[in-house]
């Protein structure tokens, strides 16, 4: 056996081993990095949540990391968070794995999140005494996904940041960091520039909040 076949091998493994752990709204998918970009997928487990299959290929953000990835510009890893056309929210993360130093494949995994935030709103809903109503629009990609949570921060306070006191924004960052907000490349710079703050002050409210929890 080849030490490409192991790697592939041993990668399957653990990402079929994900799968079955949590379950099917977990989907886990292998990129061979050497192939075609548009075809690139050589295997994917629950692949009904996001409609892909082998043989499909990258997304859009994950081309971006792997080209700064072959630059040696960027992270082994990424995180984020998407919603489908069909409505549904994700929280992906991915590891590229090495071979003899160069990024060979991406191991991917992806939870459906949806019915999870879903409760978690109905339960605040019922906490707060009296809970705004809004009509939903849908988000088709990331930047618009960070809008969107910021947007829900500042309506949970009922005032704009320029009126918001240092305990509202405390509250308002905490709803973003809860959100999975800051998984998002360079949120950070969008949501201080929002909320009239420094980065360092920024990272020290999420801190104050952290000591509170």
């Amino acid at each position: 056996m080849s030490s490409e076949s192991e790697l592939f091998d041993n990668l399957r493994n653990i990402a079929e081993s994900l799968g079955m752990q949590f379950g099917r709204n977990c989907e886990t998918v292998i990129h061979d990095l050497d192939l075609d970009s548009d075809h690139s997928i050589v295997f994917i487990m629950n692949g009904e949540l996001t409609g892909r299959q082998q043989g499909d290929g990258l997304g859009e953000m994950a081309r971006e990391r792997v080209e700064a990835i072959r630059r040696e510009s960027g992270q082994d890893r990424l995180m984020l968070l998407f919603r489908n056309r069909e409505g549904r929210m994700f929280k992906c993360c991915g590891v590229f794995i090495r071979e003899k130093g160069r990024p060979r494949y991406l191991l991917g995994v992806s939870n459906d999140i949806t019915n999870m935030l879903a409760l978690r709103d109905e339960i605040q809903g019922l906490l707060e005494e009296e809970a705004p109503v809004r009509e939903e629009q849908a988000v088709t990609s990331v930047g618009e996904l960070l809008d969107e949570l910021i947007e829900r921060s500042i309506a949970m306070i009922g005032r704009q940041p320029a009126l918001m006191s240092r305990e509202d924004k405390v509250r308002a960052i905490q709803f973003l960091n809860d959100s999975g907000a800051f998984l998002i490349t360079r949120s950070g710079e969008k949501i201080a520039r929002c909320f009239g703050i420094s980065k360092f002050t920024l990272y020290s409210y999420i801190d104050v909040n952290k000591k509170k929890s």
